[in-house]
């Protein structure tokens, strides 16, 4: 009597637990078969508020990806990769972070992309600003979502451009102070635990911080210079391109570099990414050189300067000045979050600086999803500029969070309407 009361209780027991946690007492006996939870929602409108797609409480199971360079990597178009001709179409998407919710959002709020990964951009060129690496769970994931996207693009005219950010460089030295616990999944390779185990010591040497685990190895062996899928992957990423009259490029842009030389920065990153320079080209790394009218970066993926909330004069003065010695009417720029959304900030002479991050990684912000759209005009007319966001397009003269005084005011103006103007609301975005 006393054994089957007993038996009875544990049965009561199992069962106000299942259905506190949300089982059946069956499934206590019998693990469950885990399901892949689709980041694809074909009823989910794009013009409903961030998330786009909605992040759920748990993520899907991990999948590990062999990344095979050879095969992934498309054949890049006949033109030269540096300095392109104007596009019918151009977006650009600010720092992915490894969250493959806010890629994918961004991606079909843009009209790239359908809800089951497929190109639908047609030959429009898709320009990410670097920084997919680092800070997010999903950083394989996003580099094969933006593979798969560049080969299908380039088989029908468009492109996919992914270009280097300061975290690309930062992983290429194989520093990991910044990668997820869950971004150490995604690099497998096959080889057997002594080869490992060989490997994991020579490694140690390498890199300082962290220190070095087996569960690291494949994340350091895709990134070995020469030899790793994805070294090999990053080598075609250029750090600048420009595309008609806009220059993209990860942090800023000031008249040393553009002395340097952008193809020149270019070619030599991709040869010491590739294992054939010794020396990375010094310009890549956050340093500072005096005679500067402005105290501030040169490299262009660490420049912060004009990402700054209030960007000072002098520093517009230099971007302008680079910009002038391309030909260019704009700048389009990462890195550096902006809380105020996809914004503008105007120069002296009245060219153009687009700050495109806007955080939308959950590891960053979980900021605002949009995309800056560049639409060629017919021939003889101005390119025209948009913001995407879910609530649909934002003209650009609505996002301009800041103009400096100069010529160009004064001729659009007048000197009485000039300080007025610069009296104007800062922006707000929703």
């Amino acid at each position: 009597m006393i054994q089957q009361r007993l038996l009875a209780g544990v049965l009561l027991q199992t069962v106000f637990f299942g259905i506190c946690v949300g089982f059946s007492p069956q499934l206590l006996s019998k693990p469950a078969a885990r399901t892949t939870s689709n980041r694809f929602s074909p009823t989910c409108s794009l013009r409903k508020s961030r998330p786009l797609f909605p992040r759920q409480s748990k993520r899907r199971p991990l999948t590990t990806t062999s990344f095979q360079a050879s095969e992934v990597v498309a054949k890049p178009p006949e033109v030269d990769m540096t300095f392109r001709p104007r596009a019918e179409r151009v977006i650009a998407l600010g720092d992915v972070h490894g969250d493959l919710y806010a890629l994918d959002s961004a991606l079909m709020l843009s009209d790239l992309m359908d809800d089951k990964g497929r190109w639908i951009g047609e030959k429009a060129i898709l320009v990410q600003m670097g920084d997919i690496l680092d800070r997010g769970p999903d950083e394989s994931d996003c580099l094969q979502r933006l593979l798969s996207l560049q080969a299908q693009a380039r088989a029908v005219g468009g492109d996919v451009i992914m270009l280097l950010g300061n975290h690309e460089i930062m992983n290429a030295d194989l520093d990991f102070r910044y990668v997820e616990p869950l971004g150490w999944v995604g690099w497998d390779f096959d080889e057997s635990r002594e080869e490992a185990m060989m490997k994991k010591f020579a490694m140690r040497e390498k890199v300082g911080y962290p220190p070095v685990s087996g569960y690291m190895l494949p994340r350091i062996q895709a990134l070995e210079r020469g030899r790793g899928a994805l070294a090999e992957i990053m080598a075609k990423m250029p750090v600048a391109v420009t595309i008609g009259e806009t220059v993209f490029i990860h942090g800023g842009l000031v008249p040393e570099v553009v002395v340097y030389g952008l193809k020149r920065m270019n070619e030599e990153t991709a040869e010491w990414l590739s294992g054939h320079r010794d020396h990375k080209p010094w310009v890549l790394d956050n340093c500072r050189v005096r005679g500067l009218s402005v105290n501030q970066e040169v490299s262009p993926l660490w420049h912060r300067a004009v990402g700054r909330e209030e960007v000072e004069e002098d520093a517009l003065a230099e971007v302008d000045g680079a910009m002038r010695l391309l030909g260019a009417k704009r700048l389009v720029v990462g890195h550096t979050p902006q809380m105020r959304g996809v914004n503008c900030v105007q120069t002296q002479e009245g060219r153009e600086i687009w700050r495109v991050d806007t955080g939308m990684s959950e590891g960053i912000l979980s900021g605002q999803v949009e995309t800056l759209e560049i639409l060629a005009g017919k021939r003889g007319e101005e390119e025209k500029v948009h913001v995407l966001h879910a609530d649909g397009a934002h003209a650009s003269h609505h996002r301009v969070s800041q103009r400096a005084r100069g010529p160009a005011w004064k001729k659009e103006l007048g000197e009485e309407e000039e300080e007025e103007a610069l009296k104007m609301p800062v922006l707000s975005v929703p």
